[in-house]
């Protein structure tokens, strides 16, 4: 019985060691969460914590504690909430420390008040129609200042690329602009171009940026007004950083603007 205890302790450090290597490629963008989470549920299932005896709590908490942060990693780098929860529900179910448990409990209800809020991923945030798939998000680059190093004299930070739900028309709007835009802007360019050859034939080339830059601003009020009418907004960055969960993301450190060296 003893030996046996030995070995599953081995096993439970071997696993811990694991997970924490897991963690630092996590943050480093080398596995996903999914792929983590499929790790510790093999694990999981394997070593069966929850039939440990007391001698091996401060092993199991430790373990505890490295799938809490693995959990934290899957939302602060990858903005994978329900893999996050999957996660903090595994801390939970092998908790064996009270004051961890309230501590896992605590941050699990703050995942889930930001799952509230990715439930409306479910709909184009742009337009508010619902989603099909998620093929057709816009992805915001963003970053994180860890710390310089004196020794390569580089700024260490981390990257994520943040999706902000959008429809498949919404995309094509925000890549191509609506069709009656390129109607209204050669619609004004070819009645320049047609006043400069009758009333202004000695100032054509000018004439004809002039009309360039008419067609181009009408353009533009042409299209936003139509996106107005139709509720579909733009994909300007004072509108994007608006989005619920981003704003949540900025808050805790992140920014829009790369670190400099």
């Amino acid at each position: 019985m003893e030996e046996s205890n030995h070995e599953i302790n081995n096993e439970y450090l071997d696993f811990n060691t694991t997970i924490k290597k897991k963690i630092y490629q996590l943050n480093n963008s080398e596995i996903t969460p999914y792929e983590a989470l499929k790790y510790v549920n093999f694990k999981i299932n394997k070593i069966k914590i929850r039939n440990f005896d007391s001698i091996n709590k401060d092993i199991a908490n430790e373990i505890v504690n490295s799938i809490r942060i693995m959990a934290k990693a899957s939302w602060d780098y990858h903005s994978d909430i329900r893999n996050a929860l999957l996660l903090i529900d595994h801390s939970l179910d092998i908790c064996k420390n009270d004051f961890t448990r309230k501590k896992i409990e605590k941050e699990k209800s703050e995942l889930l008040e930001i799952d509230k809020n990715f439930v409306r991923s479910h709909e184009c945030y742009f337009c508010k129609s619902l989603l099909k798939n998620q093929r057709h998000n816009l992805f915001k680059l963003i970053y994180k200042k860890l710390d310089y190093n004196s020794e390569t004299f580089e700024t260490e930070y981390y990257f994520s690329y943040f999706p902000i739900p959008r429809c498949s028309n919404c995309e094509k709007i925000h890549k191509y602009g609506l069709k009656a835009r390129y109607l209204v802007f050669f619609t004004i360019l070819s009645l320049g171009i047609i006043i400069n050859i009758v009333y202004f034939k000695d100032y054509f080339y000018f004439g004809v940026i002039v009309s360039f830059i008419i067609s181009s601003f009408c353009c533009k009020i042409c299209e936003n007004y139509l996106l107005k009418r139709r509720n579909i907004f733009n994909n300007r960055f004072k509108f994007i950083s608006k989005y619920a969960l981003l704003q949540k993301r900025l808050n805790t450190g992140w920014t829009f603007l790369k670190p400099l060296n």
